[in-house]
C-alpha cells in the first residue's frame, strides 16, 4: 500500500485557499457571466435544507400526537443528521470537484434544490393534516 503524505505547507495553504473563497456566498465568473455557488454558498444551503427536515418532522409528530398515533412523551432528535449530513454534502461536493470541478457543487445544490421542494411539500402535508385534526 502506498501512502501519500502532504507537507505541512501544502495542507496549510490548502486550508487557507479554503477559507479565502468566503468573500462571497454566490459569485460571477466573469467569462460566462453566470452565478456560481462556492462551498459556502453550498454549506449554508445544506444546512438549511436538513433544517427543514426537522421542522418536517416536529410537525408530523404533532400530527401523530393529535391523532393518537404516537405517545405525548414522544420527541425528535437531530443527531446525526443535522451535523452529519450537511457536512457529508459539503465534502462529497469537495471530492467531485477535485476530479471534475465545479460538478460537485453544483449537483448538490440542485440535489439539495430538490430535497427541500420535497421537504416542503411533505410540511404543507403535515399542516394541512394537523388542521383537519383540530376541526
Amino acid at each position: 500500500m502506498i501512502q501519500v503524505h502532504r507537507p505541512v505547507g501544502e495542507t496549510s495553504r490548502a486550508v487557507f485557499d479554503l477559507i479565502a473563497m468566503t468573500e462571497n456566498p454566490i459569485a460571477t465568473d466573469s467569462e460566462t457571466s453566470t452565478a456560481t455557488m462556492n462551498i459556502w454558498g453550498l454549506a449554508v444551503l445544506c444546512t438549511f435544507v436538513w433544517l427543514l427536515w426537522l421542522v418536517g418532522s416536529v410537525l408530523q409528530l404533532h400530527a401523530d400526537q393529535l391523532e393518537g398515533k404516537a405517545s405525548e412523551d414522544a420527541g425528535v432528535s437531530i443527531m446525526p443528521t443535522i451535523p452529519v449530513l450537511p457536512i457529508g454534502a459539503v465534502l462529497l461536493a469537495l471530492v467531485i470537484d477535485q476530479f471534475a470541478a465545479p460538478w460537485g457543487v453544483r449537483v448538490m445544490a440542485v440535489l439539495h434544490g430538490l430535497i427541500a421542494l420535497a421537504f416542503l411539500f411533505g410540511i404543507v402535508n403535515v399542516i394541512r393534516r394537523i388542521r383537519s385534526t383540530k376541526k
